[in-house]
């Protein structure tokens, strides 16, 4: 088998001869108090003839332990567990992961396009400089692929059960995994903590806190998660000579120090999730009381069209105040979907990174000074935990990325269809600019939420009868009505 160091001294089949019957073979691998106290009888990862029969539902078959032969490492792990099919469950698992891991790669190539269209639009040195970078969308999907990917390639053989991939190999899998997994709502946050401070949640050096503070935390977490995976098995092996151990104190290095950066990001993703939260209701409220205020000036502006008694600003136009814009999201800076997706980001992220933090304390008040064995299967069950964990994990990502791609392509392509028939009325001097389809709308009031202006495709634009003159002038869809400014 090919390691990353020299295989340990292998393990005669002799040495069960101590043990005299099968049966007191079995009892004491099967009644081991825990994972610490083990003697190994067969190289990692190799039992017995017979063990399959041993192995029952959630419990073990003492009663058949004369069918293990005594002094006989012939068949892997993953053998003895083959009557319980559960290379069907891995496979189940390797397929949903590597499906996972093609949807991020789509959606990477996709938002990337995106991107690069907007590069191309935009004149805008700032722009030009904010589209040439990666955007959080193309990093949360990232990260989730390399997750996907090296799941699905830890799946083929997930504990080392069938001596496919070598157990140092199958522990840097699982570290690249829960990295990955664990390095999306890190990243996140620091772009939402930027977002937030836009809508006054968060301040500016309390934003540029949370970055410097990830420059180091993210990096350090990835290295030492792989690192000491890789280097903790190397301790186990030097120690004991046997393949699947693994130290307990290098376990509960790595443990503290990415189990305290979990922390930190779990309290972010409350704190920013509770800001966000109680905003939302703010906002729902005053929304609420918006949309009531606003049929009120919607009568008022009916009326007051007949006599020409509308407010203008300086230039003429219905001031925003006559038309009823969205006065409550301005006045309180949030209540749109980003800031929704947001808060769902913070929620799940904050549960993974305190389940991660759980754990992480769970090994430190157990594996101090201990070498920890992967013992023999005794039992079948399925569903097997961390698997699930990861699944669950990946599969929100995906859902969430794709969900955010349909709907910002959904809004994309409704400003491009409605910029090829909008008049831009803000030139001075009765200046019409018709919009270019690949322009980037300006206007901001059309819509038709709260009495503003609406706009009809197929027709362009009727202003309506506000008191003020009108022209028609001739458009290759039929007329267009617009005010003389």
């Amino acid at each position: 088998m090919f390691l990353l160091w020299p295989s340990p001294s292998p393990i005669p089949p002799s040495s069960q001869l101590k043990y005299n019957t099968s049966t007191n073979l079995v009892t004491y691998t099967c009644s081991s108090s825990s994972s610490t106290d083990f003697e190994p009888f067969c190289d990692f990862p190799y039992l017995n003839e017979g063990w399959e029969e041993v192995i029952g539902w959630r419990k073990t078959k003492y009663d058949n332990a004369e069918s293990v032969t005594l002094v006989d490492c012939s068949q892997t792990f993953g053998s003895a567990m083959s009557p319980w099919k559960l290379d069907y469950e891995r496979s189940v698992y390797m397929l949903a992961s590597f499906i996972c891991g093609c949807v991020c790669v789509y959606l990477v190539v996709k938002l990337k396009g995106v991107r690069e269209a907007r590069l191309k639009e935009t004149r805008n040195s700032m722009e030009k400089a904010k589209f040439s970078r990666l955007t959080l969308g193309e990093k949360l999907t990232i990260l989730n692929s390399v997750a996907c990917f090296s799941n699905a390639a830890c799946q083929v053989d997930f504990w080392g059960y069938e001596d496919l991939i070598p157990f140092q190999g199958v522990s840097a899998l699982k570290a690249i995994t829960a990295s990955c997994l664990m390095a999306i709502p890190q990243i996140f946050i620091v772009s939402a903590s930027k977002m937030l401070v836009s809508v006054g949640l968060e301040t500016e050096k309390g934003a540029r806190r949370v970055e410097i503070a990830s420059k180091i935390m993210i990096p350090l977490g990835f290295i030492v998660e792989v690192g000491m995976s890789i280097y903790e098995v190397y301790l186990g092996n030097k120690s004991t000579g046997w393949e699947g151990a693994f130290s307990g104190s290098a376990n509960v290095v790595k443990s503290a120090i990415t189990g305290t950066i979990y922390v930190i990001y779990t309290a972010l993703c409350v704190k920013y999730g509770w800001l966000l939260t109680a905003a939302l209701r703010k906002s729902s409220t005053v929304n609420g009381n918006s949309n009531r205020n606003s049929n009120n000036r919607n009568s008022i502006i009916n009326r007051n069209s007949n006599n020409s008694s509308i407010n203008r600003d300086s230039q003429g136009r219905p001031s925003r105040d006559t038309l009823g814009s969205n006065s409550g999201r301005e006045s309180t800076g949030v209540g749109g979907g980003a800031q929704k997706v947001m808060r769902r980001y913070f929620i799940f992220g904050g549960l993974g990174t305190a389940l991660g933090s759980a754990y992480k304390a769970r090994n430190c008040a157990r594996y101090w000074g201990k070498t920890i064995y992967e013992l023999p299967p005794c039992q079948a069950y399925y569903f097997d935990s961390v698997s699930v964990i990861f699944l669950v994990c990946q599969l929100f990502w995906v859902v969430s990325q794709s969900s955010s791609y349909i709907a910002m392509t959904s809004s994309m392509e409704k400003k491009t269809k409605s910029r090829g028939s909008l008049i831009d009325l803000r030139g001075g001097g009765g200046e019409n600019r018709f919009y270019r389809p690949e322009a980037t709308p300006l206007l901001e009031d059309i819509g038709g939420e709260d009495g503003e202006i609406t706009t009809d495709d197929h027709n362009g634009v009727d202003v309506g009868d506000l008191g003020v003159k009108k022209r028609t002038i001739s458009h290759e869809d039929g007329e267009l009505t617009t005010n003389l400014v």
